[in-house]
């Protein structure tokens, strides 16, 4: 992808680094994968909002087998101040205890989110945890985590699109995108 496709989101500027048909054919393959893995356990998908709408959707259709869907979001900041805690967002109605789940995250950098679920995880007594994230910033790793299933590795630069947001914005762009400098004109 060239550098002619830049993109203003916000006050920055990111470029294309993988392309609509990229990404399209890649979860379509790890769908087809974790189908083969999940296939006869009814798992339950569990989405990591906001970022994974768009990743879990073309997933769960690529999976093509019976299973639930639900969706938490994290929590740790009161205003503009981080609590220093992580607080899990749930629908009220979700038990997790003897599941097969399948945790779905829009990308994993230092860890910290996949780790405390896995841990919030285990212990409601789940059967087993499995982990799919679209992007993975190995470089960025602080927590000893990293999902068992990734589309992509990626340095550890910012990233939109395809679900990914700056600022909430960027969420609806087909490519994903990295900053990058302001353009000379």
């Amino acid at each position: 992808m060239q550098d002619e496709n830049l993109v203003e989101v916000g006050n920055l500027w990111f470029k294309p680094i993988i392309s609509e048909e990229v990404i399209k054919d890649k979860v379509n393959e790890m769908g087809i994968l974790l189908g083969k893995e999940l296939n006869g356990k009814n798992p339950i998908l569990i989405g990591v909002l906001n970022g994974c709408f768009i990743f879990m959707a073309d997933l769960v259709r690529a999976m093509n087998i019976p299973c639930e869907i639900a969706f938490l979001r994290m929590k740790s900041y009161e205003g503009t101040v981080s609590s220093g805690k992580m607080d899990v967002v749930l629908p009220p109605d979700i038990s997790f205890e003897g599941r097969t789940v399948l945790l779905v995250e829009d990308i994993v950098d230092s860890g910290k989110t996949l780790a405390y679920l896995y841990d919030m995880l285990y212990e409601a007594k789940v059967l087993s945890v499995t982990s799919v994230a679209l992007l993975y910033k190995p470089l960025a790793i602080k927590y000893p985590i990293q999902p068992d299933h990734h589309c992509f590795s990626i340095t550890n630069e910012f990233v939109i699109g395809y679900g990914l947001d700056y600022n909430e914005q960027g969420r609806q762009l087909s490519h994903l995108y990295q900053l990058t400098e302001k353009p000379t004109i």
